[in-house]
């Protein structure tokens, strides 16, 4: 019987609020679990290699390597303003923060889809502690900031393909812009996803004020591009990107040029799928993969469009990694659909289970039971996982910089290998360790032999010093990548001599590198320079 009058008014407001207390609750505590696990096992300094890149160019405004990032720089520029700890810190903290609103996200993404809060709750929380998403969680790392994008990307697409209404069209069309002011990896991400849609929905597109306002939130973002050359004639004190062939080739980034659309890249995608399901599967767990392949199934059959665009993040992710075989991280994004997947496979399981008792007491049980067992997967994948993603405690790159640093010559000029040089950078540029010395960057690529990151050989370094009326006559140090010869001479022309100065660690958690040396390059008499 339905309520009558004021207090059946009132009753029914009461009603409506429980029913959605947890609908609100379940993505905000997901995100805050997730936030503060992040927070426990967060690496509380500099790192080395792209981490440290990550956290000096926002704090001084400079120029990380291409794509550029100018969104995560200037969001970090702000944020790094905050008092919380040391510029390193801010920077790892603000990007587990992006990953724990991704998994908040993906939560509300579930319970669009017809998950129930819980549930939801623990698919947020299966892709938070999922291996490679928690490893990335807890040091600085664009891509974090990319798949909280791509999960706001696919939230505007399921609020569009539900409701038909404009809000979800904006919000696809604005993530996809801010995206693509962050990373060009947003460019294979998101047009195949908008463009389904728009094939879709042709007539509702082509409306003028929705068109109009889908590209301005689109286009709006990209403004933050224009960082790149506004910064590049202002003088960055960092800049890791090769600038010879303007700021355009540092936003289209290495990775994204070459053969895309090639017979060959495509072979090459279709015979990686497999090694990327592994290693799905080794990070989620194969009984989170499995209801996954489930859950495609459900939605074929309840949603086959909204379906179609999830796969399409999945399936334009991993053909990106045809030209960046190494960068795994591009797989947090998939395990963000797959972890969602596995959610609406797991509700159907549920209601599968219950509408096949007949007592309502027995319903309700094994709903709970099955909601409780559910939420036993990401507990067991924090519990296994909690020691080797602990950070907290790392000081090895620190430590090292500052070795390295302490032991230079007064005004000395030195060039090392990646890894290694980030942090320095940091050091220098954030810390203000050792203002007299200065650290070659990209800057000076051109006269490395574009070879700057690893492969410089020293008589090149101490061309490039000599060149610069400012640096010449200093005393030069270089830290060869390990790998290489430090003996190798590209000019043929020996004017200096190396002497072994101070053993280099390898960065952290770069195990396939034996530690290396600090070299001074002392010069040798004119008459004993000979060709070699």
């Amino acid at each position: 019987m339905a309520p009558e009058g004021r207090g059946g008014a009132r009753v029914a407001q009461l009603a409506e609020h429980a029913y959605l207390a947890p609908r609100r609750v379940a993505p905000v505590l997901a995100g805050v679990i997730a936030l503060v696990v992040y927070r426990l096992t967060m690496l509380g300094g500099v790192g080395a290699s792209d981490v440290a890149e990550m956290e000096t160019v926002p704090k001084v405004l400079g120029i990380a390597h291409p794509t550029g990032y100018p969104l995560w720089t200037l969001l970090g520029f702000v944020w790094t303003r905050i008092p919380l700890g040391n510029a390193a810190l801010r920077m790892n903290f603000l990007t587990a923060l992006y990953t724990a609103l991704a998994a908040g996200v993906l939560v509300v993404l579930a319970m669009r889809l017809g998950v129930r809060p819980w549930l939801a709750a623990s698919a947020g929380l299966i892709f938070a502690f999922a291996g490679e998403t928690w490893f990335n969680a807890v040091h600085a790392e664009v891509q974090q900031l990319h798949v909280l994008l791509v999960a706001l990307l696919l939230l505007g697409f399921v609020i569009a393909e539900q409701s038909g209404g404009e809000r979800g069209v904006v919000l696809m069309f604005g993530a996809a812009g801010l995206g693509l002011a962050h990373h060009a990896l947003m460019i294979v991400t998101a047009v195949p996803v908008i463009a389904w849609f728009c094939v879709r929905h042709v007539r509702v597109m082509l409306v003028p004020r929705r068109l109009a306002t889908s590209l301005a939130v689109l286009a709006a973002p990209l403004l933050v591009v224009f960082y790149l050359p506004i910064r590049l004639a202002h003088g960055a004190p960092v800049v890791n990107a090769n600038t010879q062939n303007g700021w355009i080739e540092i936003l289209k980034g290495e990775g994204f040029i070459g053969s895309f659309g090639t017979r060959k890249s495509v072979s090459i995608w279709w015979h990686g799928l497999s090694v990327y399901l592994k290693l799905a599967g080794r990070w989620l767990g194969w009984f989170v993969i499995g209801l996954a392949a489930l859950g495609i199934v459900v939605l074929a059959l309840r949603g086959a469009a909204i379906l179609v665009g999830l796969l399409l993040v999945i399936l334009a992710t991993t053909y990106a990694l045809v030209h960046a075989p190494d960068e795994v991280r591009y797989l947090v994004a998939p395990l963000l659909v797959l972890s969602l997947l596995a959610a609406i496979a797991a509700e159907e399981v549920v209601q599968t289970v219950s509408t096949s008792l007949a007592n309502e007491g027995a319903r309700r049980i094994a709903a709970v039971a099955l909601v409780c067992g559910f939420a036993v997967v990401p507990l067991v994948s924090l519990l296994t996982g909690y020691h080797g993603h602990d950070q907290s405690h790392e000081t090895t790159d620190r430590l090292n910089a500052e070795r390295i640093l302490a032991a230079l010559p007064a005004h000395a000029v030195i060039w090392s290998y990646w890894d290694i040089r980030t942090t320095l950078q940091y050091l220098h540029a954030v810390d203000g360790v050792r203002p007299d010395v200065t650290i070659l960057d990209d800057r000076a690529d051109a006269q490395l032999g574009g070879e700057g990151a690893y492969a410089a050989s020293y008589d090149l370094v101490a061309n490039a010093v000599a060149s610069d009326p400012k640096l010449a006559g200093r005393p030069i140090a270089f830290i060869p990548y390990p790998y290489e010869s430090p003996y190798a001479n590209r000019t043929g022309i020996v004017r200096y001599q190396l002497r072994q100065f101070l053993v280099v660690q390898r960065p952290y958690g770069f195990d396939f590198l034996p530690d290396g040396w600090l070299y001074l390059l002392d010069p040798v008499a004119s008459s004993a320079s000979s060709a070699g």
